[in-house]
């Protein structure tokens, strides 16, 4: 759930937003084919429907802390495909 946190802070999430991401939701750049150093990770938000607006939308985390990075991407990878990445109510 801390990750969690540190996401909503960087991106602005909102926790019901939060609360329905997926591992398939994160996109890293090298998952889109794309090893440059300046492509942001990009969280799809809304894909079921999850997001105020109630469309789907992105949200872009640019690259900057390593550290941080890892540890979502070390995250996202440990969550099996079609679970929540924070399982929380």
């Amino acid at each position: 759930m801390g990750l969690g946190i540190m996401l909503q802070v960087r991106t602005g999430l909102r926790p019901g937003e939060l609360l329905k991401l997926m591992p398939e939701h994160i996109l890293f750049p090298e998952d889109q084919g794309d090893w440059s150093q300046t492509t942001p990770v990009v969280i799809v938000l809304g894909a079921k429907g999850g997001t105020k607006s109630q469309r789907a939308q992105v949200a872009l985390l640019q690259r900057g802390e390593p550290e941080f990075w890892d540890l979502l991407k070390t995250c996202r990878d440990a969550t099996p495909p079609g679970h929540y990445l924070t399982p929380y109510t």
